[in-house]
């Protein structure tokens, strides 16, 4: 189960890397937007998890 996990995670990652202009534009610039995209899609998404976790907590 963990490789699974770890293999669908790489594949994520990879996808939003690209997405995020890793290769289009390329060179610092894309792996800076890159790097961005990937923050965003594997930080504030957890978070936001978090807030209705908490909200439906509350509500319970």
């Amino acid at each position: 189960m963990q490789l699974f996990a770890t293999a669908i995670g790489a594949a994520l990652a990879g996808m939003v890397a690209n997405a995020g202009g890793l290769v289009e534009p390329g060179g610092v610039q894309g792996t800076a937007d890159a790097a961005r995209c990937l923050f965003g899609a594997f930080v504030l998404g957890p978070l936001l998890c978090l807030v209705s976790a908490r909200r439906v907590a509350k509500a319970g």
